[in-house]
């Protein structure tokens, strides 16, 4: 509800900057990363979340792209994907995958459908992927992406 405060995604992008600053302080090798919404043009105005400015500051921004809950398709996937890609300022895009149909459906995907979501995220330009329900996902062999 970043639209219902002032300043609200100026809040959280120096949030993020001052933890970023920190946990590196810190430990350099740490990675500090960011799940995010996959909604590329309304992200700041209802979340708060400035991906521009943000990925500045953190090492890998995880765009939800859990395609289920938006009635959407593989290429979806690659397109958002690559939207984030295209707005970030330094971070790295790991996309994150849902291995099931939907909130309201929570049937397992297959792991040819899985592979072919890796894929989309892999040629959207993303350097990883996130699986979020792993169990779905432990048998794909993610050498082949």
């Amino acid at each position: 509800t970043a639209y219902k405060h002032a300043n609200g995604a100026e809040a959280i992008n120096y949030f993020t900057k001052k933890l970023c600053d920190a946990v590196h302080k810190i430990n350099s090798k740490l990675i500090v990363s960011a799940a995010v919404m996959p909604e590329t043009d309304s992200n700041k105005y209802y979340y708060g979340q400035d991906i521009p400015t943000l990925s500045k500051y953190l090492d890998v921004v995880i765009p939800m792209i859990y395609k289920g809950n938006y009635a959407s398709g593989t290429s979806w996937i690659e397109s958002t994907t690559a939207k984030f890609v295209k707005m970030s300022n330094g971070a790295q895009i790991w996309t994150g995958i849902q291995s099931y149909r939907s909130d309201d459906d929570v049937t397992s995907l297959s792991s040819s459908e899985l592979l072919k979501d890796y894929k989309a995220a892999a040629n959207g330009g993303a350097t990883g992927v996130i699986s979020f329900r792993w169990e779905i996902s432990k048998l794909i062999d993610f050498d082949l992406i």
